[in-house]
């Protein structure tokens, strides 16, 4: 009886190498490259298959990258709520303007009534002229 041969086994520290992507085949130098507008999703749906992706993913590079980006998201974040609580403060300070603005206004509109500056010139004995007394003379010019 002939004895079983014996399959090599592989050393558990040793990690599988990923498969290469096949060298490019140029063509002759006479074809004209046409340059191919793809669209944003095409782009995106190449993303995985593209060597730099693959490298990161396999290698220890991207812990760090992943934690950088986070940290960057949270800063966003926090200039976020900054911006949108300064953003606040001013609808309140702009709507506290407008209402001390109507108030200015409306109190300017009483002072400016013509009853209130007749009653006030009587105070001091003025008196209304007759709409034939009222002359106007003319500036005398050079």
């Amino acid at each position: 009886m002939a004895a079983p041969t014996a399959v090599p086994r592989r050393s558990p520290l040793r990690r599988p190498v990923a498969p290469r992507v096949p060298r490019r085949v140029s063509g002759p130098s006479t074809r004209i490259r046409r340059r191919r507008r793809s669209s944003l999703l095409q782009r995106i749906a190449a993303l995985p298959d593209h060597r730099l992706v693959d490298r990161l993913v396999r290698g220890r590079v991207w812990i760090p990258l992943i934690g950088f980006l986070l940290i960057g998201i949270v800063f966003m974040q926090v200039s976020m709520l900054k911006l949108n609580a300064g953003i606040g403060n001013d609808v309140e300070k702009s709507s506290t303007l407008e209402r001390t603005n109507g108030e200015l206004r409306a109190d300017l509109a009483k002072l400016e009534a013509g009853e209130r500056i007749q009653q006030a010139a009587s105070k001091f004995g003025m008196v209304m002229p007759a709409p034939d007394q009222v002359k106007y003379l003319k500036a005398k010019q050079k």
